[in-house]
């Protein structure tokens, strides 16, 4: 559920690649949100994983691009 709070954070996303050349975008905000922009390119026809969480880094979730 996104809620006010969730709402006045502003996402970060940033596209890279890992070191085996596994594309990524990686999204600093809250789960809500990341989910939602993950979503949106499953929407656009993109193949995309599960939502992951950043093991280093708080309010941070990844995914990949298959």
């Amino acid at each position: 559920m996104v809620t006010k709070e969730s709402v006045n954070i502003k996402p970060t996303m940033e596209k890279g690649k890992t070191k085996d050349g596994k594309e990524y975008m990686k999204i600093r905000g809250t789960e809500e949100i990341a989910n939602l922009l993950r979503e949106r390119y499953i929407k656009m026809g993109k193949k995309v994983s599960n939502l992951y969480k950043d093991k280093y880094e708080d309010d941070t979730w990844f995914f990949y691009f298959e």
